[in-house]
């Protein structure tokens, strides 16, 4: 029985995708505003969330238990959306410095060859590794949104009944 080798490539037909990839990884990673854009998304989003809340319920919403309960949630929310970021800029750079070593490789040594399958897998940490960790952020900004306007309808539900049941009473 004989045993199959398996399939080596040649590093140096893959220097372009890695040169690519460094650009790739150092935009997400040093690119500020594109990592912020989900935080300035989210922080708009509570902002019009307080706004609405505050013209429901006057004067007296910044000293009551909505606006507290209010920020309590955006600073959960805010610390899981600053986590994602920053991640996705830790790995840029670790997926940065793993493509500056693999290109420094290349060129020491040209004949080098690598398997398919760690190709495979080197290729989609380094190219889609930071990028991945920025859309999750923003599908994560996209949920905070939803149950954050779901706070606020549920308060300003609550204080209408409220106002029918005072008007009734």
């Amino acid at each position: 029985m004989t045993e199959e080798l398996p399939i080596l490539y040649s590093a140096v037909n893959f220097c372009s995708l890695f040169e690519v990839a460094v650009g790739i990884n150092l935009l997400f990673s040093f690119w500020d505003a594109l990592r912020n854009q989900a935080i300035r998304n989210f922080e708009t989003i509570c902002s019009d969330t307080g706004k609405k809340l505050q013209l429901s319920l006057g004067a007296a919403y910044l000293e009551c238990r909505v606006s507290a309960k209010l920020d309590i949630k955006r600073l959960k929310y805010l610390g899981v959306i600053n986590t994602l970021t920053k991640f996705g800029k830790y790995i840029g750079i670790f997926a940065t410095c793993c493509l500056i070593g693999i290109l420094i490789c290349i060129g020491l040594a040209p004949e080098l060859k690598i398997s398919g399958m760690f190709l495979t897998c080197f290729i989609f940490l380094v190219v889609f590794s930071s990028p991945l960790c920025l859309l999750i952020a923003n599908i994560y900004v996209w949920h905070a949104k939803g149950r954050l306007e779901e706070f606020g309808e549920q308060h300003d539900t609550v204080l209408k009944d409220l106002k029918d049941a005072l008007d009734n009473a």
